[in-house]
């Protein structure tokens, strides 16, 4: 807190911007060169780029982000008042910025623009609690062009959002994600592209029983949610970390999926999966085959927490309770990212 009202929060200063990107760009490039094959790392975006320049950008009145420019290997940092979003393209004429965007995000975490030019508008605005990558994107005008080869803006400024901390957490779970892609995209037999185009940022964990009956519960379960677009995800499919013991690569992959499946209808190694999630508040749903045989540590999750539903399911229902659990976890997820905006009071700048 600044001054020590309730209603601020600290933003994050010029030197600590400089240490999240330092921090940040080591951790990734070091846990990307021990665990990402390398015929992987030359098709990761970011990794493509380094090394190279990075300018962080921290608005006074609306959001912080950084830019990859040419130059030495070096963090350098700037401010100013404008948005920071009018940081990144400044050089384009006052009377342009001042019209309506091209792009208009609201709440819109993960989202990416790239390979393409724009003509005539400002390129992008970004409010609520919003988070956006661009890369080899142009937007030009009469006697005017600005190229972004990569950059991110935030509309989150605070001190706690940039920290070190952050920095670490945030650039392991990229590489784990590069790792989940690579090993999926390889099941799948799909081109690159393919994959970015319909799957990026749709992973889902399912958890379940890996015995004989278990395991056809899962595979049909797997098959339901594949089909309704999702990329589906297994904790013994992910690569082991030496770092990381079962419990901390579960809540590893848990956190940077969209949200966790579970199948509790038998008895097996949810049971100490579910506390673990429950604790980390992620998003989860629970089925349960009626007059299946678990255990009542599992049960009634649901009671005391907003993001764990559980569905009992029959063979004939089985496809209608899916689609009906994957929808209110799709709901759960945009109510939480509505409702954080007017609890975190910094993301409604």
């Amino acid at each position: 807190m600044v001054g020590g009202d309730a209603g601020r929060v600290a933003t994050v200063s010029n030197a600590h911007m400089a240490s999240y990107l330092e921090r940040f760009h080591a951790v990734y490039i070091d846990t990307a060169d021990r665990f990402v094959d390398d015929q992987l790392r030359p098709h990761l975006l970011r990794y493509s780029k380094m090394p190279t320049a990075v300018i962080g950008m921290v608005s006074t009145q609306h959001g912080a982000g950084f830019e990859y420019v040419e130059g030495e290997p070096r963090v350098s940092v700037v401010s100013a008042s404008r948005p920071v979003e009018e940081m990144l393209f400044s050089g384009i004429p006052p009377a342009v910025r001042r019209g309506s965007p091209m792009f208009s995000l609201s709440h819109s975490t993960g989202a990416s623009i790239g390979k393409l030019t724009v003509s005539g508008g400002f390129p992008v605005r970004i409010e609520g609690r919003s988070d956006l990558r661009l890369y080899e994107m142009a937007s030009e005008g009469p006697g005017w062009r600005r190229a972004v080869e990569y950059a991110e803006l935030h509309t989150d400024r605070s001190a706690e959002y940039w920290s070190d901390l952050m920095a670490v957490e945030r650039a392991k779970d990229e590489v784990l994600l590069a790792v989940l892609d690579a090993r999926l995209m390889r099941q799948r037999s799909l081109s690159l592209s393919d994959y970015l185009a319909h799957f990026k940022q749709r992973h889902v964990l399912l958890l379940g029983d890996f015995g004989t009956e278990g395991r056809e519960r899962l595979a049909r379960l797997r098959e339901r949610v594949d089909a309704l677009g999702y990329v589906t995800v297994t904790i013994d499919e992910v690569d082991e970390f030496p770092d990381l013991d079962l419990r901390k690569k579960l809540l590893a992959v848990a956190t940077a999926c969209r949200f966790v499946v579970v199948d509790d209808s038998s008895r097996s190694g949810q049971a100490a999966e579910l506390p673990l999630i429950e604790l980390a508040r992620v998003i989860a749903l629970v089925l349960r085959k009626e007059g299946s045989d678990s255990t009542f540590v599992t049960r009634g999750l649901s009671i005391a927490s907003r993001v764990i539903r559980e569905v009992a399911y029959t063979d004939t229902t089985f496809d209608d309770v899916v689609d009906a659990g994957m929808a209110w976890a799709e709901a759960e997820r945009e109510r939480i990212g509505a409702e954080s905006q007017d609890v975190y009071l910094w993301r409604q700048e």
